[in-house]
Parts: C-alpha cells; structure tokens; sequence
C-alpha cells in the first residue's frame, strides 16, 4: 500500500469512529430525560431515564418505580432487580433501567419518611415494594395527571404533610431554616443560638429526631430556594446568591450531585 493511500485510509477510519462516537453521543443524550412533576419542602418528583448513573448517595430518601422496565439496583454491597423500591437517605446506591422511572427524593425530616421507616424500612436501608403495591402505581403513573405524584404516596400511605419529631429545638431550627430567605454559611451559628446547644448537640439530636443529618437537610433547603428564586423570575447568578451558594455554577455543581439532572434540564422541565 502506497504511503499516500494509508494516510487517507486513515483519516477515513477516523472520520467514521468520530462519527460513530458522536452518534452515540447523541443518542445517549436523548436518553437523559428528566421532567419535574413537583418540588415540595419535602420532597421532588420527577419522570427521569438516568440511563446508566453512577454509584452515588443523597441526603435525601428515595423512593423509585419503573414505569416501562425492571429496575437493576445495586444498594451497598447487594444486587437485586424489582420494579420498586424505597431507599433511606445516605445510602451508596446505583439504579438501572432501559426505560422510564418515577423517581422520588425524600427530604428527612418529614411525615413521608417517618412513615417510609415506619411501614417499608424498619431498620435496612433499602425495601423492595410489594408486587401489588407496584401495579397499582403503575397505573396511575400511566394515567399522568397534575396530582399523580399525591396519590402514588396516598396508594402506598406514606402521604402526609406533617413532620413528626418529639423535640421542640429541632422543631424550631427548622422553622428557622425554612423561614430564612437563604441558607448562609453562619446559618448554624444563628441555628444553635435560637435552640441554645452547641453545634455538635444539634446535629446529634437532629440525627436522633429525623434520621437524616442536618447539614443534608440545610443542602436540600438551600437547593429549594434556589429553585423558588429562579422560577420567580430571577436570573441563574442572582437566584444562586440569594440562596446562599458562592456562584451559579456551585448551584449548577450541587444541583448534578444531589439530584443526578443538571441544572438547566431541571428549569427547562419546570417550564414545560
């Protein structure tokens, strides 16, 4: 073969694997689909298609239905497939599926995961949901309307809009935190300041009340907040710093890592 021709032989299996890679590129693309179905001070549903996301952990409870495909999850060190699925806030887990799934992020404290502890989880950190349970929200995932994400959590009755905790100083640090027009870096200061403890008391006892952590539930709420700016009309830089983060993209950064949607398809879906 003449120099001249492997050199352009070259180029052309370069070309084509430049192509192919971007075909696949694309493709997998169009399988990151997420669309935001409601985000509550307690919790965020949403229909996503992760594809294949990595092992990762949220401050927050999940819980998770296919729609159209078994879901193959890896939950610490176990593998199982299932179409349901509850999962406790802090937990290493991984979650596979080829096809759609309603997807729930749980911020503790609440009602909801009061009740997830109560009636699925016990004392694991993941549950697989009953097979009935499972085809009755399948249903009505496939009905769709404004409330579906009310009534699969009133099907498996786990809905509530109460928070239940013993303690009055974790009842008003979160009143604190929630009244707050952003969550700023001195917000534990002014947090052990209104429940008189010291910071390490405080994040104890909010462990002890509400299963989850407090710095995990601060994140959650400053992403809440975030998000309000932003669908008020403010632009992407000011809805960040309102918030509390350093920048837009520290919100855009915390946004990838607790929700697995990057931020820009998160306030496209809310306008759609």
């Amino acid at each position: 073969m003449l120099m001249h021709e492997k050199f352009h032989l070259d180029r052309l299996y370069k070309l084509r694997k430049k192509c192919y890679n971007q075909d696949n590129s694309i493709r997998k693309e169009e399988r990151v689909m997420t669309k935001v179905i409601r985000y509550t001070s307690d919790y965020l549903c949403m229909i996503a298609d992760y594809g294949s996301p990595e092992r990762h952990r949220h401050p927050t409870a999940h819980l998770v239905i296919a729609d159209e495909s078994t879901l193959r999850c890896t939950v610490g060190n176990a593998y199982f497939e299932c179409e349901g699925i509850m999962i406790r806030s802090g937990a290493a887990h991984e979650i596979q599926s080829d096809g759609r799934m309603i997807v729930f992020l749980i911020a503790d404290p609440s009602g909801i995961t009061e009740l997830m502890q109560e009636r699925f989880l016990a004392s694991s950190d993941h549950a697989v949901l009953p097979e009935d349970a499972i085809s009755e929200v399948q249903k009505i995932c496939r009905q769709y309307n404004g409330d579906m994400d009310i009534q699969i959590l009133k099907k498996l009755d786990i809905y509530s809009e109460k928070r239940i905790t013993a303690d009055d100083r974790v009842l008003t640090a979160i009143a604190k935190i929630e009244s707050s027009p952003s969550i700023t870096p001195d917000m534990m200061e002014h947090l052990c300041r209104k429940t008189y403890l010291s910071q390490s008391r405080l994040s104890h006892l909010f462990k002890a009340e509400t299963g989850n952590t407090l710095a995990g539930y601060l994140a959650f709420m400053k992403m809440r907040k975030a998000f309000e700016y932003a669908e008020s009309g403010m632009n992407l830089t000011d809805a960040a710093m309102h918030a509390g983060f350093d920048s837009s993209s520290h919100l855009a950064a915390t946004c990838k890592r607790m929700f697995g949607i990057s931020l820009s398809a998160f306030l496209r879906s809310q306008k759609e």
